[in-house]
């Protein structure tokens, strides 16, 4: 039988993350807690206890207890009658608090505003969650008309200009395990399928510096993203600006938009450094 886990050896517990989690440290009521939360996707504004039982693998009578106890907790609401819930206010904020704190967004906010000032486009600061991209500062367009980046929004890392540029640094076999592991309309989107062929692509990214995407799904835009280090050979973000092809095409995007791209990137990875 395991002793008492002393605290002076807590940190020993965490040097190998291939492990996975120490028993005597996981507490799996919290890991289910977020799973709930996590159920609140971007296409999933309300949901049912039955919803969220399907959406999160838990048993229904367990996943009541847990939405009761976010509900009564003030991290879910329930709308009337309805037996539908949503994230809070509460939520919403406690997020965003912790958004707001972060290190790396917090540090680069004055390169952001500047090369938003610049440009007159959207311009946000972009970070890698293993196959997706998160978008956790955001900075609109002056224009009327522009691309909508709100904070927390996820992508698909593999066919986003913000993603190919982060893992445009990493090694051979994460690059080819991300494109693995990705959703089939984002792997169509990136258009690659042969090994060879996504290795040379990422190589072509990591030496140009920048990656440069279009889509043309719900609005035609054009993205541009360029990596900012922290003295390291692996970046810690992205520094990303998207603009509509009613104002440019993508030739006319990467002459125009790029040189200050890279420029802010360069300035941000000088004040991470730091």
């Amino acid at each position: 039988m395991e002793g008492p886990i002393h605290m002076d050896h807590a940190d020993e517990m965490y040097t190998d993350e291939d492990a996975g989690p120490d028993p005597r440290l996981f507490v799996a009521s919290v890991a289910r807690a977020l799973r709930i939360l996590e159920s609140f996707d971007g296409g999933r504004r309300t949901l049912t206890i039955a919803e969220i039982s399907q959406a999160t693998g838990l048993g229904r009578s367990a996943t009541q207890r847990f939405v009761y106890t976010l509900h009564q907790l003030g991290y879910l609401r329930r709308d009337g009658s309805s037996k539908h819930y949503r994230v809070s206010a509460k939520a919403i904020d406690l997020a965003l608090s912790l958004i707001g704190s972060h290190t790396y967004a917090e540090r680069v906010a004055p390169v952001l505003d500047m090369l938003a000032q610049k440009t007159g486009e959207t311009v946000a600061w972009v970070e890698r969650d293993d196959i997706d991209i998160v978008i956790l500062r955001s900075i609109p367009s002056k224009h009327l008309s522009s691309v909508n980046l709100p904070v927390g929004q996820r992508f698909a890392a593999l066919s986003a200009s913000s993603g190919q540029v982060l893992l445009a640094h990493a090694p051979i076999e994460e690059i080819l395990r991300v494109y693995k592991n990705s959703m089939v309309h984002a792997r169509e989107r990136f258009g690659l399928s042969d090994n060879e062929g996504i290795l040379r692509y990422f190589e072509d990214v990591r030496r140009r510096g920048l990656s440069i995407t279009e889509k043309m799904e719900d609005v035609d835009s054009i993205s541009l993203s360029a990596p900012v280090f922290a003295g390291r050979d692996e970046p810690v973000g992205a520094i990303n600006i998207s603009t509509l092809k009613s104002r440019f095409s993508k030739l006319q995007a990467e002459r125009k938009l790029s040189v200050d791209l890279i420029a802010a990137a360069r300035e941000a990875s000088q004040m991470v450094s730091r």
